[in-house]
């Protein structure tokens, strides 16, 4: 869940949750969460029922006075009244982490927000979600399905709703067995990449090159085709595209921002930007969707993935849920993968010793040039191990992940009512020296399982994709495209940084982002 969560959607809580009855709630295993990735220990960790809790909900500390006024008391605490700034958020939430503890409440816009800084608490509001995690809708797609009348994307439904377009999503991109007949075009799309990178000789205006990576992928994903947009970087056709992708995300990411959305009542020259760029790529996808519909007739190559083959022959899904589904794929894929690469080969540039490690395990695994075997990747634990540290360092979203819960939750000896919008602070717990060792070091063994000293982290302290049925459905194809990218160049080059280029500070917009752009030098190996 990205910072939208501190201005968006407050006051649109569903009524079944405000109507929800305050019944204890008994110690329960979830029954429809997956057991952790990350997981050390057994997952049917019980919570305690609420009938043992000591302290109220008006009990727990946070911010007060002024601070607590319905709509203007954060406001008060940011910029300019305060040095915290919206972009950067996580750094209030740990000023609020060392004032008032490991769980606090705060007044967002005219609701009360708890957030915990526990990973104790987070495997808890975890395990007692419901079957369908509530998630609330954002008023900007709101009001753009709205004016077009389209179908709302999986993002912006709860419920059964949700379910019925989740399920074939699930089904269709999540089998990693099915994925990895990706990876050889994937790295088609690697090599054209590289090739650019050779003539230029440097990566310049992080992370916008990767804009064009992510969304030649997300084309591959939900398309199944090249759109040519690196292969044929620069020209006209390829800078229109890119123009309405940098649109979309620029307008995007300032509204999560925004405490007021100006939007709902006037056409600002912002939103009627955005309008446009979401018309360009809704009517991109609607077309594809209808070319694929037209080719139906023609049996697909089974030995092919074609998602949109599939989601067209799921029994429930028509060619309107299709189209807004795979709408949510491909924004959804770019902005987090493109700035996903841009911290990862920083982060080895910056640590060369670090870089020369991985490129050892690559070498024995991936060709300078040509197709990545489907299982070229399986074994290339130090990559890994890297792209978790990157994420550690530079968690993708602003916070982590946000729950509303249909039932009264027992949180640091507190009682949640239901209903009550919980923020897991996992941007915060991975900077935690309890949670993890010298966490100001950046240093990938810490999660390889080959390392006798490696960290024996709390599994609910690292969650960048989510956690259970409302986890990030493309999370294994953006690791995917991340791994092939990233192994490709590591592969061809020796990355390092520019002379005078120190620390990279970063903000959040849609996801974490680098300030201000910057370059990367490369030395063909």
């Amino acid at each position: 869940m990205s910072c939208s969560l501190f201005y968006r959607r407050i006051t649109s809580v569903s009524p079944t949750l405000k109507s929800c009855s305050r019944q204890r709630s008994t110690s329960v295993t979830h029954p429809h969460l997956h057991k952790c990735p990350f997981a050390m220990h057994d997952p049917k960790i019980a919570f305690p029922p609420v009938d043992q809790v000591s302290k109220s909900f008006e009990e727990m500390p946070g911010p007060q006075g002024i601070y607590s006024i319905p709509y203007i008391g954060t406001a008060l605490q940011m910029y300019p009244f305060a040095k915290y700034r919206p972009e950067r958020f996580d750094e209030l939430l740990e000023t609020w982490h060392k004032k008032y503890g490991t769980i606090c409440r705060a007044r967002i816009a005219n609701e009360w927000n708890v957030f915990v800084f526990d990973p104790r608490d987070v495997e808890t509001t975890f395990r007692a979600d419901n079957k369908y995690p509530f998630r609330r809708s954002l008023p900007l797609f709101d009001k753009y399905n709205s004016s077009r009348n389209r179908e709302p994307t999986i993002g912006e439904r709860n419920g059964e709703n949700w379910w019925d377009m989740r399920s074939p999503a699930q089904k269709g991109i999540c089998q990693l067995r099915t994925l990895s007949k990706l990876i050889p075009k994937l790295s088609g799309i690697a090599d054209d990449f590289v090739n650019n990178c050779r003539e230029a000789g440097e990566l310049k205006n992080l992370p916008d090159p990767f804009f064009e990576y992510a969304s030649e992928g997300a084309g591959l994903l939900c398309f199944n085709e090249r759109l040519g947009i690196i292969s044929s970087s620069g020209s006209p056709s390829s800078r229109q595209f890119m123009t309405f992708v940098d649109d979309y995300f620029d307008y995007f990411g300032e509204q999560l921002l925004a405490p007021i959305h100006w939007f709902k009542w006037i056409r600002t020259p912002g939103y009627r930007k955005y309008e446009k760029a979401s018309d360009f790529l809704m009517g991109f996808t609607d077309k594809r969707t209808e070319t694929a519909v037209d080719n139906l007739k023609n049996l697909p190559d089974l030995e092919e993935f074609n998602l949109l083959h599939f989601l067209l022959t799921t029994p429930g899904m028509t060619p309107a849920k299709v189209s807004s589904l795979l709408v949510d794929f491909f924004r959804g894929g770019i902005d987090s993968t493109a700035n996903a690469i841009t911290f990862l080969l920083y982060h080895l540039a910056k640590y060369p010793d670090i870089q020369e490690k991985l490129h050892q395990e690559l070498s024995s695994h991936i060709p300078t040039e040509g197709a990545i075997s489907p299982d070229g990747l399986k074994d290339l634990h130090y990559l890994k191990a890297c792209l978790k540290e990157s994420f550690r360092f530079v968690y993708p979203v602003i916070v982590g992940t946000q729950r509303v819960l249909d039932n009264d939750v027992a949180l640091s000896t507190y009682e949640i009512p239901a209903g009550t919008t919980i923020n897991l602070c996992i941007s915060s717990i991975c900077k935690n020296k309890n949670y993890f060792r010298n966490p100001d070091k950046f240093c990938p063994e810490r999660w390889l399982r080959s390392n006798p000293n490696r960290d024996n982290s709390h599994p609910f302290a690292f969650l960048p994709f989510g956690y259970g049925t409302r986890n990030c459905v493309g999370q294994r194809f953006a690791e995917m495209e991340i791994y092939v990218s990233v192994s490709k160049i590591v592969t061809n080059f020796r990355i390092s940084l520019p002379k005078g280029l120190g620390d990279v500070p970063f903000v959040y917009s849609t996801f974490a982002t680098p300030k201000d752009k910057f370059t990367l030098n490369l030395e063909p190996r």
